[in-house]
């Protein structure tokens, strides 16, 4: 039987067009409407062409069962996605001959809406539609609306972005689902990555290899961050099931097509970290100092590299290479990159080696408050946590030192209000005692020193 059908979109992520076919009721005000996708039988070439030309326009189609007034379209099967059942409640199939497509009457008929769900007298769409209340006879909009054909047109776009917009974070689940969305997103990494991925947790490296490589030639070559991304990927995949000779290949290869080298450095340096290649790891950290000498982080990520295998006495060695007179880095540099090492040896080495770097730090620069704070932060941290090595007679030299320092008052108020605090926690109250007559005592001190300089000439 021969039906018409109005073409509201021309194609959609689905590969068909999506169609409304008008279907007469018992009365004037019982006709209404449905929406569908048209699944085009491969022998349609010339209708296929039609329908990408005629959007908003009638086309006839030969449907698989005759229209009636007991079921609201011709179904050719139900979406299992809840989505997509709401959007489209049948589905048109053009064909030439009845015989060429098989499906079971009694599965059709199961998944037909029956027009008994309509209110009489409604008009226009027939289905569970997003904008429509749960019992599909209600509308978010005045029927004057909803009867335009425009605004249903629309309304049926906006419905579908919608569903496209909550799939798009679906991973596929094979090539042809990648290949289907890539050519969409040519440029997005998340999915060249996740379609080598697809391929390594299925043994076959040699066709995510593939996949890299047509990644990086498809990629746009302005997307910087995107081919950075498949480079790291292409680099993990190497690292993993390659050889030291093919991750080198890919390591300078990806060299020479970036603009930023010490990017790639670190990345496959964090590559060796997280697959505890130590000797790899610090191979590459070593060659970054040379390369990268005046960057502090790079001599950070040595120190910490040794410091996680304990080969203090290398890390020693890095700390006076730092710290010499023909360092490379800023004297405040040099500061903060012992400082970042001490305290990583508090967290994650030994305490004693971060105690002699603070205290080395210390004693270069005695009146530098932040190196006090920090130094005191990872003692109290200890006390807290009732580490083996913590010390209340230790941090509360510690604290006494720093009051002889001649700080500005502010700093000054600072740390006395901690040492107060301190004692208020781990001391007694002769301790706290103490504390406050040092307080009184530095005041009166400072009161003293003002008084002098108003009286001089």
């Amino acid at each position: 039987m021969r039906v018409n059908c109005r073409v509201c979109l021309s194609s959609s992520d689905q590969g068909a067009p999506v169609v409304e076919v008008t279907l007469a009721g018992d009365t004037p005000a019982t006709s209404h409407s449905v929406i569908g996708f048209v699944h085009l039988l491969p022998n349609d070439t010339e209708r296929r062409k039609q329908m990408e030309t005629s959007t908003g326009t009638k086309v006839g189609l030969t449907s698989l069962y005759p229209i009636s007034s007991t079921f609201s379209g011709i179904v050719e099967y139900a979406p299992s996605n809840l989505i997509v059942s709401r959007l489209t409640p049948f589905v048109v199939v053009s064909r030439e001959e009845s015989s060429e497509v098989s499906i079971s009457e009694s599965r059709v008929t199961a998944m037909c809406v029956p027009t008994s769900q309509c209110v009489e007298g409604t008009t226009g769409l027939v289905g569970s539609f997003p904008w429509r209340s749960d019992s599909g006879s209600k509308r978010d909009r005045d029927e004057g609306d909803a009867a335009d054909p425009t605004v249903r047109r629309r309304r049926v776009e906006e419905a579908i972005d919608e569903y496209e917009r909550q799939s798009a974070n679906v991973i596929p689940t094979s090539p042809i689902e990648f290949k289907k969305l890539l050519l969409s997103t040519p440029n997005n990494s998340f999915l060249w990555t996740q379609y080598i991925a697809f391929h390594v947790n299925l043994q076959q490296i040699e066709e995510a290899r593939m996949v890299a490589e047509k990644a990086i030639q498809t990629i746009n070559f302005r997307e910087s961050k995107e081919l950075m991304n498949i480079w790291v990927a292409y680099m993990n995949l190497e690292n993993l099931h390659g050889t030291s000779e093919s991750l080198t290949a890919v390591f300078k290869r990806a060299l020479q097509h970036t603009d930023d080298p010490f990017i790639i450095h670190t990345k496959l340096a964090d590559i060796f970290k997280s697959a505890k290649k130590t000797d790899q790891e610090i191979a590459l950290c070593r060659a970054m100092t040379g390369k990268f000498r005046v960057r502090r982080d790079v001599w950070e990520r040595l120190g910490v590299a040794l410091i996680d295998c304990d080969r203090r006495d290398q890390m020693k060695k890095v700390v006076k290479d730092v710290t010499s007179g023909t360092s490379p880095l800023h004297r405040n540099d040099q500061i903060l990159v012992v400082e970042h090492l001490a305290i990583h040896e508090y967290r994650r080495g030994s305490v004693d080696s971060g105690r002699a770097l603070f205290e080395g730090l210390v004693a270069k620069a005695p009146k530098k408050a932040d190196l006090w704070q920090a130094y005191i932060d990872q003692e109290i941290v200890l006390l807290n946590r009732k580490d083996t090595k913590s010390s209340v007679g230790g941090t509360r030299q510690i604290l006494e030192r720093l009051t002889t320092v001649q700080f500005s008052p502010k700093v000054m108020q600072q740390f006395l209000t901690r040492f107060l605090s301190f004692e208020q926690t781990h001391g007694t109250p002769a301790n706290v005692e103490k504390v406050k007559a040092k307080a009184r005592q530095y005041v009166e001190s400072r009161l003293s020193a003002a008084g002098e300089a108003s009286a001089s000439p």
